[in-house]
C-alpha cells in the first residue's frame, strides 16, 4: 500500500521527526543507491532548515507535490511539522529495483517515540524524487 507525501509528514508529526539522518550511516557507495540516499540526506537537511519550498519543488515527484497540496505544498508541510523538536530521519538502507527505490528510515525527535518508515522514491533522470511512504 502506498501513501502520499502527506502521509510522510503525518508520520513525521506523529513520530516527531523529519527525514534524512546521520550522514555516516547513509553510505551506499554505488550509482542508483547513492543517488537515492542523497535525496533522503537532502530531505533531512531541508526539513531541519525549514526549506519546505525546496522539498516540494526539488525533492517531491510531480504527483507527490500535487498530493501534498500543489501550490500550497510548502505551507501544508510546515503545518504538519509544527511542534516537532529536533527532528531526524536516519537512513538505514536503500534498495533500488528498476525505476523505484525504497529507503528504510527511522524517524525520531527529542520529544516523541521513534518510528520506522519506508520512503518510496521514483527515478527522475539521474536522480530520484520522493513519491511517498510504503505502508
Amino acid at each position: 500500500m502506498k501513501r502520499g507525501p502527506i502521509g510522510l509528514f503525518a508520520a513525521v508529526a506523529i513520530a516527531g521527526c523529519s527525514a534524512g539522518g546521520d550522514h555516516e550511516r547513509a553510505s551506499p557507495s554505488r550509482g542508483a543507491e547513492s543517488a537515492a540516499a542523497a535525496v533522503i540526506v537532502r530531505l533531512d537537511g531541508d526539513l531541519r532548515a525549514g526549506l519546505y519550498d525546496h522539498v516540494c519543488d526539488a525533492l517531491f515527484s510531480p504527483r507527490a507535490r500535487r498530493e501534498a497540496g500543489g501550490a500550497r505544498c510548502a505551507r501544508t508541510l510546515q503545518a504538519r511539522t509544527v511542534g516537532v523538536t529536533q527532528p531526524r530521519v536516519q537512513l538505514s538502507s536503500v534498495r533500488v529495483r528498476g525505476g523505484t527505490a525504497r529507503a528504510a528510515v527511522r524517524v525520531t525527535s527529542a520529544d516523541r517515540p521513534a518510528a520506522d518508515q519506508t520512503i518510496v522514491l521514483v527515478r527522475a533522470g539521474t536522480t530520484f524524487k520522493i513519491a511517498g511512504l510504503s505502508g
